[in-house]
């Protein structure tokens, strides 16, 4: 098959690639990837709006969440069944 008779399942959306790299150079000239950091929390403010919900924490992994979760339910330290795919 010739790459002009190629079928696509999925194509990425991949971003404009001057865009792209300016914003890497950015988070980099900051040096403040995660905790808070401007980016995270334009994220965070863009999933509000896009989302409609007052309050939203990004988190760097499941394991933080479900930790972050737990504390929040009450049920730090206490034993909680979860997926072994969480």
């Amino acid at each position: 098959m010739n790459s002009n008779n190629k079928i696509y399942i999925t194509k990425s959306r991949i971003p404009n690639e001057s865009f792209f790299f300016g914003q890497c150079r950015d988070i980099f000239k900051s040096a403040w990837i995660i905790n808070n950091g401007n980016y995270v929390q334009k994220l965070e403010y863009s999933l509000s709006a896009y989302l409609a919900i007052s309050h939203i924490i990004a988190c760097n992994n499941v394991m933080t969440a479900l930790m972050l979760t737990l504390q929040c339910a009450g049920l730090a330290g206490k034993k909680v069944a979860v997926t072994p795919y969480t």
